[in-house]
């Protein structure tokens, strides 16, 4: 019987610049068999979390604020996460009404995909608009 040792892996500091140079960004293409198609998903950078998360706050409702109108949401989503080959956003804000009248099955399931990608919880949503 062999035993195998275990090697301690060491990580380096990075500087600023070595941090700001590095590229972090995460591609997804997702089977789309409705649409015979694949669609990539691309995950957000820092500054689109926030913009999507400043959406989500933007839904609360009821006299206390408590409720969140989520209506729209996943596809506020979707416009920030489907990109084209070279990684540019295929829908503008002013698609996302059309987007929205595609099927409720797919928007769902690109919805889950992105939301997973992007490590957002399944009650994240609610929780960034209640804050």
């Amino acid at each position: 019987m062999s035993t195998k040792k275990e090697e301690k892996v060491v990580l380096a500091r990075l500087t600023k610049e070595q941090i700001l140079a590095l590229d972090d960004s995460k591609f997804e293409d997702v089977e789309v068999p409705e649409w015979k198609c694949l669609v990539r998903l691309k995950r957000l950078s820092g500054d689109e979390r926030d913009q999507f998360e400043q959406i989500c706050t933007s839904r609360r409702m009821g006299k206390d604020g408590s409720q969140v109108n989520v209506r729209g949401l996943k596809v506020a989503l979707l416009q920030k996460c489907i990109v084209d080959e070279g990684g540019e956003l295929m829908f503008t804000t002013e698609d996302v009404k059309a987007l929205n009248e595609k099927s409720g099955k797919v928007l769902d399931d690109l919805f889950e995909a992105a939301r997973q990608l992007n490590g957002i919880g399944e009650g994240e949503i609610e929780d960034a608009a209640k804050n």
